[in-house]
């Protein structure tokens, strides 16, 4: 799920670029396109993460810029949401470097789950904890 939803921000990236490009009939041809492309493999990256009613919604025979961005949007909104961040997130979230917050772990202070791979993976609630000094 992770890769897809990165998949999906890039290409919301890329259609956002869109919107610099030149204009033109032969533009506005190759952009919608590519909208087109974008939305319909957004559609089979779905089918595999196990996101049917996604598939269906993606079958479609055109789509501008603006209906393949809704897409997108609407692909990520149907994503489970976990209640854990990464370490990178977790850093973020508490506006320090990564070597900051694995120094708290080291230190004891923070004391993360372990997640895939051996990973650290931390909890809004653990992290609020720790800022309030809990």
């Amino acid at each position: 799920m992770t890769q897809y939803r990165k998949w999906l921000l890039s290409r919301l990236d890329e259609i956002a670029a869109f919107d610099d490009a030149p204009v033109g009939e032969d533009c506005i041809g190759q952009v919608w396109e590519r909208c087109l492309e974008i939305v319909q493999e957004a559609g089979e990256r779905a089918a595999r993460v196990g996101l049917p009613q996604i598939v269906e919604k993606s079958r479609r025979r055109s789509a501008t810029p603006g209906q393949a961005k809704a897409f997108l949007a609407e692909c990520l909104a149907a994503l489970p949401q976990t209640p854990y961040l990464d370490s990178g997130r977790a850093a973020d979230y508490l506006g320090v470097s990564l070597k900051s917050l694995y120094a708290q772990v080291e230190l004891g202070r923070l004391k993360p789950m372990r997640g895939p791979r051996n990973s650290y993976r931390f909890t809004t609630k653990m992290l609020d904890a720790y800022v309030r000094g809990v």
